[in-house]
């Protein structure tokens, strides 16, 4: 499903925001098809936009650019990443065996000189990814840096290259998503939307580099691989439970773990409650089917645990920030 896009026009909306381009390796020919999917740019103000990338690899391909001096916030919600800049590797999200969930990753990046970024991806892979770009120009015209409280973001964003990672909160991952998906509506209102989104995400990670109490994802103690697995089967049990949402005493007793083990689990591992965990992992489970199979409004319903196809499309605005026909292709 979406537009086929070409190598050539791949080519040309890399070089609108960075001096050079090259294929190595491998290249397919301008006219070839490169990948399928949502491939798309937006300028919100002068020196603001964001980058919005739902793609499905046709082929191999390796990329060269050299990018220009700016800051970036990054998103990368699935698919292998296999990428750099300057001599630093961006983080990818991670695909936890036996099922197929990702953990998505994030990242901030500075830099005042231009760097080389090279990208690497395979024929197959499905890369789901957001950035913003913020130019020097937004932040001056804002007047971020007059008060002495923002030292800390002013000298990040003056790095000469500067690269901060983390594991973004569910919190932070809805505002993400929801510039990924936007409502429909009219064009200016869109507009303004996706510019209220963009400035949310902006604020919390500018309070993870200013030191604060930031929803964006503050270093925590990371799961083990055998507690990562018990959620990974806890995800499972749930989409196998089609047109119920399982209590927390089912889940519980599938995993042979008490109720108060599974509630603090979660808690850790996903920051949000078992409620929460369990209503989302059901919406997500619907959302995919409606995107890739195509299921009707009222099935997806049903298999999200929803007696009433309304109160699913309540319920999935109030998740994705878009109504479930958004989403199908």
């Amino acid at each position: 499903m979406g537009e086929i896009i070409r190598t050539g026009d791949f080519i040309d909306r890399l070089r609108r925001q960075n001096r050079t381009v090259s294929l190595v390796e491998h290249d397919p020919g301008t006219d070839s098809s490169l990948m399928r999917g949502r491939f798309c740019d937006i300028e919100l103000r002068r020196g603001l936009s964001v980058h919005v990338s739902d793609v499905v690899s046709l082929c191999d391909l390796t990329a060269e650019t050299e990018i220009r001096p700016h800051m970036s916030i990054k998103f990368f919600f699935e698919g292998k990443v296999d990428a750099e800049i300057g001599n630093r590797r961006l983080p990818s999200p991670q695909q936890i065996p036996p099922s197929s969930r990702w953990i998505p990753a994030a990242c901030m990046l500075a830099n005042r000189q231009e760097e080389r970024f090279r990208n690497h991806t395979s024929a197959g892979n499905h890369i789901r990814k957001l950035k913003i770009r913020i130019e020097p120009e937004w932040l001056a015209a804002g007047d971020m840096f007059a008060d002495r409280s923002a030292g800390a973001i002013e000298r990040f964003a003056r790095s000469e290259f500067e690269l901060l990672s983390w594991q973004p909160t569910p919190a932070l991952l809805k505002l993400a998503n929801r510039i990924m998906s936007p409502p429909e509506e009219e064009a200016c209102l869109r507009h303004l939307f996706l510019e209220a989104q963009t400035l949310a995400v902006i604020h919390e990670c500018f309070k993870l580099i200013a030191g604060g109490n930031a929803d964006a994802g503050a270093p925590v103690a990371a799961l083990r691989a055998s507690e990562e697995r018990k959620l990974a089967e806890a995800e499972d049990y749930i989409r196998d439970c089609t047109g119920r949402m399982p209590s927390a005493e089912e889940i519980a007793a599938h995993l042979s773990v008490s109720v108060n083990t599974l509630h603090r689990l979660i808690r850790r591992g996903r920051t949000v409650g078992t409620a929460s965990f369990v209503r989302t992992t059901k919406l997500r489970q619907a959302r995919h089917a409606i995107e890739n199979d195509g299921l009707q409004i009222a099935r997806a319903a049903h298999l999200a645990g929803y007696s009433s196809p309304a109160n699913f499309s309540t319920a999935f605005r109030r998740e994705f920030g878009v109504p479930p026909k958004a989403v199908r292709g």
